[in-house]
């Protein structure tokens, strides 16, 4: 049926005319209503407490998102209602449907659905796909009883697309002019209507139009009441119109006696002011069907709230304990799902066992990304055990996932000013790829842009977490991460994750999972799309939710700590005396770390002022003096004398303590090894045996290297490159200012050909890379060691207390 009309003729009151004449002739069983304004009047207004009622859509005009739900909830109906008959029996249409007793009992009765529209013109206007739908509910609508009730002020030819030769019925009321009456309805007559709300015509196919006056329904009731004898006092009048009722339609009753009963001898009209005859029959529709237990099948839910808790989305924490016995549970409840093509709400559900096990989310600034991080911890902690499942957090974003660490299942959350804690959660979870275990391991990472983006301050992390993503599944680690924009995954790591949830992007355009539908998504925090391109919602998880999940496995033994290296190290344990010295604890594993010099035969530590050079070399040396005496000697350069008197006197062939003493020093030393230098008689077995010379390999300690000249350096120069031959091993300190200049000096370059250990400490991020290390800042004593140019990791070396016994 179509509809127009002129402002002011009465179209709403028509409206909620005949839809009250439908809701007082049909059960809810036998009709449904869709009552949809586009602009969001009061049209419908009291209609949607109706039984019969499946939905009343308003304020669409600025709600692009509910339009759309719209179309989808009624062409989800139009394929419900297809694959129903299917199911039942493959019946053609809905009449056989009800027809059949065993269909209707095991599956219900098909009522039939009008879906009523006003100002749709408007709608096709600025949504021309509904165009489309509407033409398939006129070809499709008779066999499965959805029926069309459109209204608007002018019809527009070119908008319907087809749609008209689907309209049985034309009413006008009316128009503004008399080319829109014979428009609609064939002649001129509607422009010709008065000026009074309700009058128009209605034309069914090749008839002439029939006038009618529509009926008003927004009035007060009118009643037919007995009145007794002798009694017409207005208050027996008024009690009686209190009891009045609106008497039910006959197809509305089952059983009805009315007929039977004697005529009252006696009544009056009186007007009921206290409801419009629509209240009345909205109450007393709704009354029986209540007693009949008759609903309309919903259609339309609301659209997803602003915001869903976490306990409505988990469920029974209680319940879930108690099925923790078995193996683990990795289907992680986040949120909703909005589906209003299948009439429903579902809960968005990731399960972390399948698709190789990693999860990223991607979001704008305000997005809703740590919360989302926040829902998966809680969710897989409520499920499992902390012997199940534990977590790693880094939490580079704004610290939302701090309080994450009271759960017994996180070994440990690191934040952005905790680099060295960053480090050592990436290390630790790569070192159960090499150890695995029946634990599953998740590395949570909110705000991966500050890793994977070129010029990040963590940005050397991002190799070690692509190595972690892709060789963790095999170990049941499982990578969960968060970001500012795809971009910053590199493709060798987001081709690895194929479980995502996009978030509102900054920009829409951005989007890899539907851009269109990304534009359309609300600025509400946690609205995203699936990896599907589904609407959904995370679930807010509030400090008091991680509280309680806490307490739900008080009892349960925790998840083992994060292991951090000391803050000061007094002795190493487990050591191997063929590994070499050892000098302190680091690495992914935080084992013992040593210094063999057969290996690597030099040795170099660049540090500021106070961060624990003179130590080190100090716990080297001390390990050096291990050595028989015959086989080690050491020539010590001590400008600022910070080891005046430390060392064993029996082991050190020479101190020096100023620039004079260090020239004398170094000469005799080049002296010695060049008499080392092999001979033109020197054979091939004899070279590879270095057995043409004998004597003590030769430790040259130096001690603050940036205090002594180029030019007293010099003569080592030339000797540097046969060291290994000579029994030549350098072991150098020097502040880390200036560094960055110092490294292309004439002796340093040489020194770092030589490929060196590398131990750096504190250092200043200004002077750029150091023997291929980043500087960062570092308490004393801990660092970055590598050897041969591959970073071994953070480490922490040996305190060793100054000795000075050998004071001489």
């Amino acid at each position: 049926m179509y509809r127009t009309y002129n402002p002011g003729s009465g179209k709403s009151e028509l409206l909620r005319t005949l839809v009250t004449s439908l809701a007082a002739t049909h059960t809810p069983a036998e009709l449904n209503l869709v009552l949809v304004d586009f602009k969001g009047g009061a049209t419908f207004l009291g209609c949607d407490s109706l039984p019969h009622t499946s939905a009343v859509i308003t304020n669409l005009e600025d709600e692009s998102t509910l339009v759309e739900r719209m179309h989808d909830a009624i062409s989800g109906e139009m394929n419900r209602r297809q694959e129903l008959l299917r199911a039942a029996g493959n019946f053609a249409n809905v009449d056989a449907f009800n027809a059949s007793a065993s269909a209707v009992g095991k599956f219900g009765p098909l009522p039939a659905l009008v879906i009523v529209v006003d100002e749709f013109s408007e709608l096709l206007g600025q949504h021309p796909d509904f165009a489309e739908l509407f033409v398939a509910v006129g070809r499709l609508g008779r066999s499965l009883h959805v029926h069309l009730l459109l209204a608007s002020q002018r019809l527009e030819e070119g908008r319907l697309r087809g749609l008209d030769s689907h309209l049985s019925y034309r009413i006008g009321l009316k128009t503004f002019s008399a080319a829109e009456s014979r428009q609609v309805l064939g002649v001129t007559d509607a422009y010709h209507l008065p000026a009074q709300p309700g009058a128009g015509y209605l034309k069914t196919d090749a008839d002439a139009p029939v006038s009618f006056q529509a009926t008003y329904v927004s009035g007060p009731v009118e009643r037919q009441i007995p009145v007794a004898v002798g009694s017409s006092e207005e208050g027996e009048v008024a009690a009686h119109v209190a009891r009045g009722r609106v008497s039910l339609f006959n197809g509305w009753s089952e059983n009805t006696d009315e007929d039977a009963k004697p005529a009252q001898p006696d009544t009056q009209t009186v007007v009921d002011d206290t409801q419009t005859l629509l209240d009345a029959v909205v109450s007393a529709a709704a009354s029986e069907a209540q007693r009949r237990q008759q609903k309309a099948h919903r259609i339309w839910l609301p659209p997803l709230p602003d915001v869903v808790e976490l306990s409505k989305v988990v469920g029974n924490t209680r319940e879930q304990l108690a099925e923790q016995a078995g193996p683990p549970n990795l289907e992680a409840a986040l949120g909703i799902i909005d589906r209003p093509y299948h009439q429903r709400q579902d809960r968005l559900l990731v399960n972390l066992a399948e698709k190789g096990g990693h999860l990223a989310i991607c979001g704008g600034p305000q997005s809703g990304k740590s919360m989302a991080l926040r829902s998966l911890v809680s969710t897989l902690a409520v499920l499992n055990l902390p012997a199940q499942v534990r977590f790693y957090v880094i939490d580079l974003g704004g610290g939302d996932l701090a309080p994450l660490e009271r759960l017994p299942h996180v070994a440990g959350v690191a934040g952005r000013a905790e680099p060295e804690k960053v480090r050592r959660i990436v290390d630790e979870v790569a070192g159960h790829i090499r150890c695995p275990s029946e634990t599953h391991t998740f590395l949570v990472i909110d705000g991966w842009h500050h890793i994977g983006t070129a010029g990040a301050e963590y940005e050397d992390l991002s190799e070690a977490i692509t190595g972690i993503v892709a060789d963790g599944a095999s170990a049941n680690i499982h990578v969960a991460v968060s970001t500012n924009r795809w971009t910053s995954l590199r493709p060798n790591v987001r081709d690895l994750i194929s479980q995502r949830l996009e978030l509102r992007l900054g920009e829409a355009m951005d989007s890899l999972i539907d851009r269109k539908a990304q534009q359309k998504l609300p600025s509400a925090p946690g609205r995203g799309l699936t990896g599907e391109g589904e609407n959904m919602l995370i679930a807010v998880t509030a400090n008091q939710d991680i509280a309680h999940v806490g307490r739900l496995h008080a009892d349960s033994l925790p998840a083992p700590a994060l292991k951090m290296l000391p803050d000061r190290l007094d002795e190493v344990p487990a050591q191997d005396a063929e590994a070499g010295i050892p000098w302190g604890i680091g690495g992914p594993d935080l084992e013992p770390l040593y210094w063999n010099p057969d290996t690597t035969a030099h040795v170099v530590c660049v540090g500021s002022q106070g961060s624990g050079k003179s130590t080190f070399l100090r716990t080297l040396v001390r390990g050096i003096e291990a050595f028989p005496r015959e086989e080690a000697r050491l020539v010590v350069l001590d400008q600022r004398r910070a080891h005046l008197g430390e060392f064993n006197p029996e082991m050190v062939a020479a101190y020096a303590a100023n620039t004079a003493a260090c020239q004398q020093v170094i000469s005799d030393t080049v002296r010695t090894l060049e008499a080392r230098m092999p001979s033109a008689e020197v054979t091939p077995s004899e070279l590879a045996a270095r057995s043409w010379w004998e004597g003590p390999e030769i430790y040259l300690v130096i001690e603050d290297l940036d205090l002594i000249s180029e030019i007293t350096l010099a003569p080592l120069l030339e000797l540097l490159p046969h060291a290994r031959d000579i029994g030549l091993h350098l072991i150098i300190s020097r502040k880390s200012g200036g560094i960055s200049r110092a490294l292309f000096s004439q002796f340093l370059s040489a020194v770092r050909d030589l490929q060196p250990a590398v131990f750096l400490l504190d250092s200043d991020r200004e002077e750029g890379t150091i023997f291929g290390l980043k500087p960062a800042v570092q308490p004393a004593g801990r660092g970055q060691w590598s050897v041969r140019g591959a970073l071994i990791g953070i480490a922490q070396s040996l305190y060793t207390e100054p000795n000075q016994e050998n004071d001489s």
